[in-house]
Parts: structure tokens; C-alpha cells; sequence
């Protein structure tokens, strides 16, 4: 009895009839907005991992000038701006050129309040509430009340020519300094929390059987942190807009930092698998 049909030499290909594994990946194009594009960089050259760092650092730098500039210096040149032509804090003592209370600004992010009698102050709807008292300056935040007494040495001029002429001169300066001290700043933390960070991707990695060198580690661990901060850079910048409030902020503050934790716990199970044969749990 023979089998019917056509007889070939060639051996059947094993390649085309191997069911596909399902742990191999897929190339993805690296990017730190899935486990899958953060997994990605392990196999990736440096570039990649470092103009991602310095995309996401200029871009929290931008959110951070923003704040800046809008909750702070804006609210300065209005307060300065607001000034009387005499006044100073002399040898630890307020001059003043009224007794009343007087509001030189007030925002939702900063106000700032000169009370030259001493009175006790009524705490109004800005996140930070700065009082001059006739011997003491008062800080108001979310977290209470600060009192720091004038030091006696103080002298401090408190009227629109002397002070607006010093602020001039260094106002333009602070955003480009702030830019520029983020920009490096930044990225030192996620270095050295990136660092920090190797030793759970190393065990998730070695309990899983995942195919990772010591930089695939650390750049895993490092890029797991920037989607987190994306997001709060939005958070910072709705807030310089007036569009969420401190205790919101600082919400999203608290929640920013667990997120990466949940991207350092997932990224490994998208790293390619070891062969059976291949794997050796005593290998260091």
C-alpha cells in the first residue's frame, strides 16, 4: 500500500510549524508609557534611555518655571508694585507709614498682608499667607502658623523705590536659574531612585526567569518613573492656572511616587523569557 500525494527531499521546517512562544516579545519601540515601552529599553541602545531622561526633565522644568512664575514672581511685582513711598524694617522693628492693616496682594496661591499693630491676624483663602507685624513676620500654609521673630540687625527696606530697584535687578534671573537648576536636579533624583530601584526589578527578574543585564535593570527602573512624572507635571501646571487647588496637588504628589512602584512591578513579566536550557538560578 503506498501513500498518495507528491514526495518531497527536503525536510519539513520546523520554523513554520512551531507554535509561536508566548513568552517571547514582540520589538516595540521604547517609550515610558507601557510596561511594554518601558521594557523596551533594556534592549535598546543609550540614546534612547538618555534623551528620554532629558525630554521629561525639560519638560518638568517648563511646569515647574510655570509655577513659579505664576504663583510667586507674578504676585511679587504686584505686591511691590503696591508699595508706599516710605517704610522698612528697621534694627528688627516695622516702620510703616499707617497703623491699619494693609493687603498689598492677595491670589489664591500668595498673599501678603502688612499689620503694624500687632493685631491678630484673620486668615484668609491663599495657600500661602505672608503677614508683616510690627517686630515678627507670620507665615500661613496648609500646615498652620509660622512666627519668626525679626532678628535685631535686620534692615530691610519696605517702600517702592529701594526695594523695587533691588528686585529689578534679579526678578528676570530667577526663572532661567530655576530652569536651569530642575533641569539637573531632576533627573539626580531619578538616577538615585533608579538605583534604588534595581534591587525589586533584579529579584522580579531572576524569579521570573527574564532575560535582563544590570543596565536593562537600571534603565527599567528608572524609566518606570516618568509617566509619574508626566502626570504630575500636570498636576502643576493645573494648579498655576488656578484650575485645582494646594490639597489636590499635593494628592496627586502623594500618588505620583506609588505609581512607579506599580510599573517597576509589572515591566518584568514583558522582558523576553530564558530557555529552560538556558537558565541557571545560581548565575549571578
Amino acid at each position: 500500500m503506498t501513500a498518495s500525494g507528491p514526495f518531497s527531499d527536503k525536510a519539513p521546517d520546523a520554523s513554520g510549524n512551531q507554535a509561536s512562544e508566548p513568552d517571547a516579545v514582540k520589538p516595540n519601540f521604547p517609550h515610558p508609557i507601557t510596561p511594554e515601552g518601558i521594557a523596551a529599553y533594556a534592549g535598546e541602545k543609550r540614546v534612547f534611555f538618555t534623551a528620554t531622561i532629558a525630554v521629561f526633565a525639560i519638560l518638568c522644568s517648563f511646569c515647574i518655571s510655570v509655577m513659579v512664575n505664576r504663583c510667586l514672581i507674578q504676585p511679587l511685582n504686584l505686591a511691590i508694585g503696591r508699595l508706599p513711598a516710605q517704610g522698612a524694617i528697621s534694627n528688627g522693628v516695622l516702620v510703616w507709614f499707617t497703623n491699619e492693616h494693609t493687603v498689598l496682594i492677595e491670589t489664591r496661591s500668595v498673599s501678603i498682608h502688612v499689620n503694624p499693630s500687632n493685631e491678630e491676624p484673620i486668615a484668609d483663602s491663599a495657600d500661602l499667607q505672608v503677614v508683616f507685624c510690627k517686630d515678627k513676620l507670620l507665615l500661613r500654609s496648609l500646615f498652620g502658623w509660622l512666627t519668626i521673630p525679626y532678628p535685631k540687625s535686620l534692615n530691610l527696606p519696605l517702600n517702592y523705590n529701594e526695594l523695587w530697584t533691588v528686585w529689578g535687578a534679579y526678578r528676570t534671573a530667577i526663572i532661567p536659574v530655576v530652569f536651569f537648576i530642575t533641569s539637573f536636579f531632576i533627573p539626580l533624583v531619578w538616577i538615585t531612585l533608579g538605583t534604588i530601584y534595581k534591587i525589586p526589578v533584579a529579584l522580579m527578574s531572576k524569579v521570573l526567569k527574564r532575560k535582563v543585564d544590570s543596565k536593562g535593570i537600571f534603565r527599567i527602573s528608572t524609566m518606570s518613573q516618568m509617566l509619574p512624572a508626566a502626570i504630575m507635571c500636570a498636576g502643576i501646571l493645573l494648579y498655576s492656572f488656578y484650575k485645582i487647588d494646594i490639597t489636590t496637588l499635593l494628592i496627586i504628589f502623594a500618588i505620583h511616587i506609588p505609581l512607579g512602584w506599580i510599573y517597576l512591578f509589572i515591566t518584568p513579566f514583558y522582558l523576553p523569557k530564558i530557555p529552560e536550557e538556558a537558565y541557571n538560578p545560581f548565575k549571578v
